[in-house]
């Protein structure tokens, strides 16, 4: 009976249950009334330099918006940085990557404009040996000699990217992403915020009479078509736009649906944005059925960077009133929302339309911007509209800039204080801080009312969401607890800065505003939608079928259909650049040579090799392997192909250099990296420090920096013995110091040790110095410590560039790189690791087809590709440090740090890899430590364990019959 009863009380539940789930998923989620997201954030501290502080210095100017000023382009030069600085093509001026250009204009009416600009981007001008290197973008404007704000420090312009074909099918019935190419047309558009900060255009003031303005290059050229000033009105709001909407006397199209696929883009300004496949819902068209990928949904995280926009052409059949809707699901920022700018015909239709907000949703659902009640109405006019949606921050951006300007502050405040103290300061030491900081209580004053008022206006625009401010507020207690009492800094030094780290986290959380959208509907609000939302029986059947397809799918298979013979290759990397690769192959390989490209671990190659069952060609090995099977005969030579010069040419002779052996090379590079020097440009400015070209002028770099707390860093190498990459020591600078006194690893072909001689032993001495006698340390998170600035220098591996402009972009423009100083200028190489590799196996049945897949993915163009897919999905951080030389080139670098990485290459050496190499790093590691640590002395401690590394080649040499 009581069994009955419970099965009874179960099935009631789950009819309940069924029944809500069934209702709710016919009711359409609102954005609600919009207005209440643009409060104002009016009572923060307005920041010296910004364009905030620069229109309320203006405010009592008017907007000049019946005259427009166009500037004579080919004319009205009047100033160059060099005499090379631009061109004329098509009675249009190029602007070139580097170098500055000032044009004249007269102004009849003072005010405020915007500035116009029609330009085209650059893909390629060969006549001139001009090439465009695919990211945005950027210049620096000055009106009359002068940055008006900030903001015109670095002004970026988008690139225009679109699909190059429609989503295709592949022989297995998935759908394959279509490629992004460059869409070369006019860009007409007003000099505003990049990354909507500033949803309006920017103004800037001009006077009756003469001016200039002045572009200087940051990256990237840029053909100008046209460049005036005009003034713009402020957008309408919505009630003012609707009297508009009846006195034109619009109506509500009736019985109309325009329904778009987000997947099926037009234009974008970033190629990330690209179809995606969304497994999650039964009601997802395409319809994801568990057996094949089908592309159904655009944006997810890679739409989520400040400033990205994507627009649609909509073919509007009748004029008139539409409301809007959109299947979404914001699912990642929970307890917060997104938004949207929305352009038709690349105008905002009223205020409101550039602050679209999405709230979190777990699931997809329909989302009405507006009420039940009374949702927004947009006018489309017949024919073939184009709307674009781009990612605006609006009243967050406002919030995110008083933030930096608090990170800012609070980091020069923390440098003060620890160049008084030292990092570690003694808790309980009364060190006055109050009478030896200038301004202490008043910067921390400051900061803590700016914080607060953040936190508040945040509030007022977020449904009062502590979570969403808990980082804040835990810098504003602190610096309330350190108002009331001073001495508490000392104590809670490290806690400050990891504070103020913090607040940078909470900047990258803030700004990016993931969104995933299925389709997106104009039509007529008295209209029932269709569902949007998956039932109870549709989620549990969607599961089910999810479930059992997934016994059935090889995901680590990506075969190919070529019609020729057949390779095999293994990939040893993610699953990301193994889907890259397949599509890269299916493009524009060879239809003669089917690939079946596989993604296995690492670990398997050797024993798979050994079996019988390895590949033709393994890409992205460590870069120990295609030695290691060279000795045990199991890697082909590549020197016995005919063209090997012509391929060899593509890379540096230090790339090749860790592949040799005797007369054969084993391996293509695919990789390489090497040292640069980092520094805090702010550091060394206010610091009066003069940036080192020579050893000596770092020792006296070190002696400064010591006198002030701070610390410089060297990637020692010493401790990450656990590292696939063979060469690790090679990657710090104990190489570089070597090679520079004109030492080497090994002598006599490989078959003994150099690190018995007297060029080693004067390089060890030095390397070590810099540990036992300057105090650089030997481990330290070189990225934090950098972005708080306790390290004001360093020499790191070039690939932590990257990492430095994602994470942390509060110190942007504050730092720079450098070459790795030397003993003069005959003497400044530096050792290169290269990374990853690929080799071919000698027991391939198809060695000719191995060889021309080897060719086309170590080639310049495919390189470049690869480059720029992988950046595109996995962020600015993934950048490819390619070993194709000339590839690298064509990457998207600024072009002030493109020079300095190209030199360095330049001057780069590679190391040997020899039988019994691995000792090398080994007992190099136990020698540093027993001086570092120790205090032994350094020849002799290298001494001994060099006649280790001897020993152990020996062994070696013998094991493989090489002597």
């Amino acid at each position: 009976m009581k069994k009955k009863i419970i099965i009874g009380i179960i099935s009631i539940i789950f009819i309940i249950v069924s029944i809500i789930s069934v209702i709710n998923s016919n009711k359409p989620l609102y954005s609600g009334d919009i207005s209440t997201y643009l409060t104002d954030i009016s009572d923060v501290l307005l920041i010296e330099g910004s364009y905030s502080a620069y229109m309320e210095e203006h405010r009592d100017h008017s907007i000049v918006s019946n005259e427009e000023v166009e500037v004579n382009l080919l004319n009205d030069v009047v100033s160059l940085h060099t005499d090379m600085d631009y061109h004329i093509v098509d009675e249009m001026i190029v602007t070139l990557e580097e170098g500055i250009i000032t044009w004249s204009f007269d102004v009849a009416t003072s005010g405020l404009y915007n500035i116009y600009i029609e330009y085209y981007q650059i893909v390629e001008l060969e006549a001139l040996n001009i090439f465009g290197k695919t990211s945005s973008i950027e210049r620096s404007i000055r009106i009359n000699g002068e940055l008006p704000y900030a903001e015109f420090e670095q002004i970026r312009l988008s690139r225009i990217w679109e699909d190059e074909t429609e989503i295709l099918t592949d022989s297995m019935g998935n759908q394959i992403r279509p490629k992004q190419i460059e869409k070369v047309r006019l860009v007409q558009t007003y000099i505003e915020d990049y990354e909507k900060y500033t949803v309006d255009p920017y103004y800037v003031f001009l006077e009756e009479g003469y001016n200039t303005i002045s572009f200087e290059s940051i990256r990237e050229p840029l053909q100008i078509k046209k460049l005036s000033f005009i003034g713009l009105e402020p957008v309408k709001t919505y009630e003012e736009i609707k009297l508009e909407y009846e006195q034109n006397n619009y109506q509500i199209v009736e019985n109309q649906m325009i329904l778009v696929e987000a997947e099926n883009m037009f234009e974008k300004n970033s190629p990330t944005m690209i179809p995606l496949a969304d497994t999650s819902s039964l009601l997802s068209y395409p319809q994801y059925k568990g057996n094949q990928t089908v592309l159904n949904v655009m944006g997810v995280y890679s739409w989520r960077l400040p400033g990205y926009w994507v627009s649609y052409k909509v073919d509007v059949q009748e004029s008139g009133l539409y409301a809007l809707n959109f299947r979404m699901k914001q699912d990642i920022k929970q307890g917060s929302f997104v938004s949207r700018q929305l352009k038709i015909d690349g105008n905002v239709p009223f205020k409101e339309a550039s602050y679209l907000p999405f709230s979190y949703n777990s699931s997809f659902n329909n989302y009405v911007i507006g009420t039940e009640e009374e949702p927004y109405l947009f006018y489309l006019e017949a024919g073939i509209r184009e709307v674009s949606f781009q990612i605006s921050l609006g009243n967050i951006g406002e919030a995110v800039n008083q933030v930096n300007q608090s990170i800012n502050a609070l980091n020069q405040l923390y440098l003060r204080i620890i160049m008084y103290t030292t990092v570690n300061p003694q808790p309980y030491r009364d060190y006055q801080l109050e009478n030896n900081i200038i301004g202490l209580k008043n910067i921390l004053e400051t900061e803590y009312n700016r914080l607060t008022e953040v936190i508040n206006s945040y509030h007022s625009i977020s449904s009062g969401s502590a979570a969403q401010t808990s980082i804040l507020s835990n810098m504003s207690l602190q610096l309330e607890r350190f108002i009331e009492n001073p001495e508490l800094i000392v104590r809670e030094l490290t806690s400050m800065e990891s504070n103020v780290s913090a607040l940078g986290t909470w900047i990258m959380q803030e700004t990016e505003q993931p969104l995933t959208i299925d389709s997106f509907a104009f039509f007529d609000p008295n209209q029932t939608l269709p569902r949007g939302k998956d039932n109870i029986f549709e989620s549990v059947w969607h599961e089910f079928r999810r479930f059992f397809f997934s016994f059935f799918n090889n995901s680590d298979s990506f075969s190919g259909s070529g019609d020729g013979e057949t390779i095999r290759v293994w990939v040893t990397a993610g699953r990301d650049n193994a889907q890259i690769l397949r599509r890269m192959i299916d493009d524009s390989f060879s239809q003669d040579i089917n690939v079946e490209l596989e993604l296995v671990n690492r670990d398997v190659l050797l024993r798979a090799t050994v079996s019988g069952q390895g590949p033709d060609i393994a890409l992205m090995i460590a870069e120990g392997t295609p030695i290691d099977f060279a000795f045990r005969n199991a890697a082909y030579d590549l020197t016995t192909f005919s063209d090997f010069d012509d391929i060899s040419s593509r890379f540096y002779e230090s790339a090749l250099t860790p592949f040799q052996y005797l007369d054969g090379i084993y391996a293509l590079p695919e990789q390489q990296t090497f040292p640069v020097f980092f520094y805090r440009t702010d550091i060394f400015e206010d610091l009066s420090l003069e940036l080192p070209t020579t050893w000596d002028e770092v020792y006296l770099l070190l002696t400064q920096l010591n006198t002030n707390n701070l610390d410089f860093f060297i990637d020692s190498g010493s401790t990450s013995l656990s590292i696939a990459v063979t060469n690790t020591i090679y990657a710090g600078l104990f190489g570089t110091v070597l090679y520079q006194h004109g030492g080497s690893f090994y002598l006599n072909e490989g078959r003994e040790t150099g690190l018995l001689t007297d060029q080693a032993g004067e390089a060890f001495r030095m390397f070590t110095q810099f540990f036992t006698s300057y105090g650089v340390p030997t481990q330290a998170n070189f990225v934090n410590r950098f972005r708080s600035g306790e390290i004001a220098a360093g020499i790191m591996d070039y690939s932590i560039y990257n990492t430095l402009v994602v994470f942390a972009p509060e110190i942007s423009g504050k730092w720079a790189i450098a070459t790795v100083p030397g003993f003069d200028e005959e003497h400044q190489m530096v050792t290169s690791n290269v990374p990853f590799a690929s080799m071919m196996l000698k027991n391939t049945k198809n060695p000719e087809a191995s060889w021309e897949f080897m060719k086309w993915w170590t080639s310049t163009d495919i390189q470049v590709e690869y480059a720029r897919e992988l950046e595109t999905i996995m962020g600015a951080a993934a950048r490819y440090p390619t070993a194709n030389k000339d590839a690298l080139a064509k990457l998207s670098w600024p072009s002030k740090d493109l020079n300095i990485i190209l030199e360095q290459l330049s001057r780069a050496e590679g190391i040997p890899q020899v039988p019994g190499g691995y000792m090398t790093t080994r007992m190099f590691t136990y020698a540093f430590l027993y001086v570092v640590n120790d205090g032994y002395n350094p020849r002799e401690v290298l001494n001994e364990y060099a006649q280790e590394i001897n020993r152990e080649i020996r062994l070696k040499r013998r094991e493989f019959n090489l002597d």
